[in-house]
């Protein structure tokens, strides 16, 4: 009646490759969200953001060193003179 049950088996593969599609989709959009990715995110690969930033404006003169060094305590960072 079902072409003996390989219409089904297509089905449950089917719907298994749409939900794990929406999971991911839904994880790729919320991981920036979640407590304590940033924080992982910049120990694992050694690079802050907030501190790329900081860099370029000093860097583009955008901000005086005394600015420079006040933003570096805001953000608990120690640099080397």
């Amino acid at each position: 009646m079902w072409c003996d049950g390989a219409m089904m088996s297509w089905m449950w593969v089917g719907g298994a490759f749409w939900l794990l599609l929406a999971v991911a989709v839904v994880l790729f959009f919320v991981r920036d969200r979640l407590p304590g990715t940033r924080e992982k995110t910049s120990l694992v690969t050694g690079h802050d953001p907030a501190l790329d930033l900081l860099r370029r404006r000093f860097a583009s003169g955008e901000i005086d060193e005394k600015e420079y060094r006040e933003h570096l305590d805001v953000l608990d960072i120690d640099e080397q003179k």
